[in-house]
């Protein structure tokens, strides 16, 4: 939580209303007490104040000058300036007329001042003012310090009855040099400090909460993070939530760096292997697509999955087609004649007659396994779902051809028209295939709404 520095240099903005810049004691009624502006400045001595002034209260400062008089007499030197209400303002007590107001003005005194702590008054004003106050706190992007100040009883502020600036300059309670009696003749002071820092954390914490979690559901988990990390306020928020944050990001964005614990994946694959789980985290980024309606990207994304959900589902079956590879610098299976020629002559003489001058070196694809799949089900050496990976290279095919060459978004309708497909109903089959591929067949395919519950858990949202 920020506060205050008692070593820094202050301004303040501060609305006054007509409790400034002082009242009558309710009790000692000859005694006059500081208004909360006066009290703010005698406390915390800014060097300068920013008076907000309605069109009456501009009248009050032209007619005896209260308002600066009073702040130097209590802080001599202070530089004051006057930060008049728009003339198109009329009702001071409606809603959501200050809030871009005090937001430009807040902003122009913070870049005056970029040395100086800025203390802004909560307890003048009308109420709207004050809300509006209160709630720039928790949105504005730079350091503001709300002050409150108590009422001499505690409780509701009184309106002054008169007021008379040679009376409350020679009486003014919180000066020190009056004092009274009371009923049982003890002596009464008024130099009480009354000033309350005010941290808005309410504010603060609500705002934070709906904000990460309308990225949380929308999947926009690295947003979510960046925007918890830049919060000047993130002890409001118990330590997990930028573990989860952080995990949730790097699941979805595939970075296996800042993946921490297994204890993110369903249960039935907490203990398969980092290719599995990789796997699982493309499929969940997938679903992602899906729901954000990003079919260009969809379009992209489907064949890095498909490739390896086929070669997955090709070594299960005890088929492992990267025998027939090399792997070059980049990490890139590129599959070679030599070693079809040496491991499996019979294929490569398959694979001869499916390409117009014959197969020759290239990175591993889906088709070439796809190729190998048609083979080996046409030897009988394995009961593969070839016609499932027919569909499935079609439409990866269909649709990734039909991206790339349009510089305008596709769309669901043209993804079911051109592949007989939904984009969901692909999905559902790279799913099936995956499960089939490391032997479970009991994923529930929860786990974005598994993530968004743990984060929503840690902000105390009912997800």
């Amino acid at each position: 939580m920020e506060y205050i520095s008692p070593d820094a240099a202050y301004v303040l903005f501060s609305p006054v209303s007509d409790r400034d810049p002082c009242s009558a004691d309710p009790v000692y009624r000859d005694i006059y007490r500081d208004g909360a502006l006066l009290h703010i400045v005698r406390k915390y001595r800014p060097r300068k104040a920013y008076l907000f002034l309605t069109e009456r209260f501009q009248a009050f400062e032209a007619q005896d000058h209260r308002y600066s008089s009073m702040l130097e007499h209590v802080s001599p030197g202070i530089e004051i300036q006057f930060m008049h209400c728009p003339k198109e303002i009329t009702n001071a007590a409606l809603f959501d007329q200050f809030d871009h107001l005090f937001r430009d003005y807040l902003e122009q005194i913070h870049a005056e001042n970029m040395d100086a702590q800025l203390l802004v008054n909560l307890s003048s004003g009308t109420p709207q003012m004050q809300a509006s106050l209160y709630l720039l706190k928790a949105t504005i992007g730079f350091k503001v310090f709300p002050i409150q100040v108590l009422t001499p009883r505690k409780d509701s502020n009184t309106s002054r009855d008169f007021y008379s600036t040679t009376l409350a300059e020679n009486n003014l309670g919180e000066d020190g040099i009056v004092t009274r009696q009371d009923s049982d003749d003890n002596t009464v002071t008024f130099t009480e400090d009354r000033c309350q820092e005010v941290t808005c954390t309410n504010a603060v914490r609500t705002i934070m909460v709906k904000n990460i979690t309308k990225l949380v559901q929308s999947y926009a988990y690295t947003a979510a993070k960046d925007l918890y990390e830049n919060s000047k306020e993130k002890e409001l928020f118990s330590p997990q939530l930028p573990i989860l944050l952080k995990e949730a990001a790097a699941h979805l964005n595939l970075n296996e760096e800042g993946k921490k614990g297994q204890d993110f994946y369903e249960p039935a694959i907490q203990n398969a292997s980092e290719e599995a789980r990789r796997c699982y985290d493309y499929l969940l980024y997938l679903e992602t697509l899906v729901k954000r309606e990003a079919w260009n990207d969809y379009s992209r994304a489907l064949s890095p999955v498909l490739t390896t959900i086929m070669r997955m589902r090709l070594k299960r079956a005890g088929y492992d087609i990267l025998i027939f590879c090399d792997t070059d610098q980049n990490g890139v299976a590129k599959m070679k004649r030599h070693l079809l020629q040496n491991k499996t002559p019979n294929f490569l003489r398959y694979l001869d007659h499916q390409y117009w001058r014959s197969f020759k070196d290239g990175p591993l694809s889906a088709i070439q396994m796809l190729h190998y799949m048609e083979y080996l089900k046409n030897e009988g050496h394995v009961d593969l779902e070839v016609k499932k990976f027919q569909k499935l290279r079609k439409a990866e095919e269909t649709i990734r051809n039909f991206a790339s060459h349009e510089m305008k978004g596709i769309t669901e309708q043209q993804i079911q028209e051109k592949t007989g497909s939904s984009a969901e109903e692909i999905l559902a089959l790279l799913r099936d295939e995956y499960q089939i591929a490391i032997g479970v067949n009991s994923l529930k395919w929860n786990g974005l709404k598994r993530i968004e519950g743990k984060i929503l858990a840690e902000l105390d949202v009912n997800s």
